[in-house]
This record gives C-alpha cells, structure tokens and sequence, in this order.
C-alpha cells in the first residue's frame, strides 16, 4: 500500500483507515438486514384465558419455539455485527455494539413480558415467585445486553465519538 502510495506512509496509513472504514460501514448495512430479521419474529400470543394449564401448554409450546428462533436470528445478527467489530473501526464498532445491546436488551424485555396465569396475579407469594423466576432466567441476556452497552459507551467516550448510537 506504501508503494503505491509513491512511498507515502502517512498517505497509505490513511488510506487503509479509510478502507477499514467503508468495509466496516458496509458490513454494518448488511448485518441490519439481520437485524430486521432478528425484529420481524413477533411474542408469541397466548390466546383466551390466561389460566395455570393454558399457559403451561403456551410456556412448552409456541414460548419455546419463539426463544429456539428469536435466539437463532439474535445469534446470526451476533455474528453479522461481529465482522464490523473485527475492523475496529470506531463509529461502526460503537453501531454494531449498540445494535447488540438493542438485541439482547428486546429479548429480555420480551421474555419478561411473558402471560402471567390468573391464578398467579392472585396470590402475591406466587407472583413474585414467578416473576423471579422470570428475572433469573432472563438475567443472561441482561447481562449480555448490559455488556454490549459499556462497550458502546466506554469506546464512545474514548475516541470522543458521540452519535444515535453511542446515546
């Protein structure tokens, strides 16, 4: 790159911070087609009243095939957004980032969305119970989300780059 910069390293140093960054912005718009897919796979609806069988029978079924395949298009959106963070360079480093975050942080919110028996909104005992079964079982994605979220931040402030992302 030097050489045919006419032996210019500032120039082909440059050159390759530019290169680095439209492959980055280029995988960055290809792994939001990801993303999207990752958005269109809708809660699964649990349909007619909310008691303890109906919702054992949504939690075996339609619950666990939407976390089979919300996981599997949050894992390939992962991956996606993982090549631009392989570039390092910073402004989609910190888009990527925050896009993982957004993922995680849905699916948690999701998650903890899920229909709540009637008989359980009845009794307190058992609705903290299963909301804390809720917050246990989401707690590693929150963590994940959270994870996603520092880096965005902490890179954000580092190279003083601060946009829709980063906020």
């Amino acid at each position: 790159i030097e050489k045919a910069a006419g032996g210019d390293a500032d120039k082909a140093g440059k050159a390759v911070a530019e290169g680095s960054q439209a492959t980055a912005q280029a995988l960055w718009y290809l792994a939001e087609y990801q993303f999207a897919a990752f958005e269109k796979i809708g809660f699964p609806e649990i349909k007619g009243k909310a008691d303890m069988k109906k919702v054992n029978e949504w939690a075996q079924g339609p619950f666990v095939k939407w976390i089979e395949e919300k996981g599997k298009a949050l894992a390939n959106a992962e991956g996606a957004y993982g090549k631009v963070r392989e570039l390092k360079a910073p402004m989609w480093d910190i888009a990527a980032a925050e896009r993982i975050g957004v993922m995680y942080r849905t699916f948690v919110d999701d998650f903890r969305d899920a229909p709540v028996p009637d008989e359980i909104k009845k009794d307190p005992e058992l609705m903290d119970i299963y909301l804390g079964s809720l917050d246990e079982k989401s707690q590693p994605w929150v963590l994940k989300a959270t994870g996603a979220f520092d880096f965005c931040m902490g890179l954000a402030t580092q190279v003083r780059w601060f946009n829709e992302f980063s906020q």
